[in-house]
């Protein structure tokens, strides 16, 4: 990573009094400066804060698809982990933020997110099925049925953890 280049990005995001269209001119002149590899990885350096701007500002700038893809997968990734340590499922809200990020780009990214989330058990059940109208892929079906069979077991059939008496 261009050590001065991530320097100057990380100042201009934490300066508040540049306004958003000299700051996203002042990033895209910078980000036009990395490699690709090096956007891709420009995520994994800022601090959450700054992934929240840099997020809001993701449609004006001019980034690598894959470089958006990798900072959308962490401004998203982030909310999940904050909520998941506030509640017990994820809200309408961020779902709602997610779907329309995925409907919007696509990024394999945020289904992968999505499994993990249905792995976890983060998922309110009332919202798989808007989520299966949005994903289709082979390992989200098959988590999303794993998941409902949990559900099934967990809420039908209370005794089934109990050791069977004789």
């Amino acid at each position: 990573m261009n050590e001065t280049i991530l320097t100057q990005i990380e100042h201009a995001l934490e300066d508040h009094s540049i306004k958003e269209d000299q700051l996203t001119n002042q990033l895209n002149r910078l980000i036009s400066i990395l490699e690709i590899g090096e956007q891709a990885d420009l995520h994994g350096h800022l601090s959450k804060k700054q992934t929240v701007q840099f997020y809001n500002l993701l449609p004006a700038l001019e980034i690598h698809p894959s470089a958006k893809e990798h900072m959308t997968w962490k401004y998203i990734n982030d909310r999940v982990n904050d909520e998941c340590r506030k509640s017990s499922y994820l809200s309408e809200q961020l779902l709602e933020e997610l779907s329309a990020s995925y409907r919007q780009d696509n990024f394999l990214a945020l289904e992968s997110i999505v499994i993990g989330c249905l792995k976890a058990d983060r998922i309110d059940p009332e919202h798989v099925a808007r989520l299966e109208t949005l994903f289709s892929g082979k390992t989200f079906r098959k988590e999303a049925d794993a998941f409902r069979c949990r559900k099934i077991n967990t809420t039908s059939t209370p005794h089934a953890s109990k050791p069977y008496p004789g």
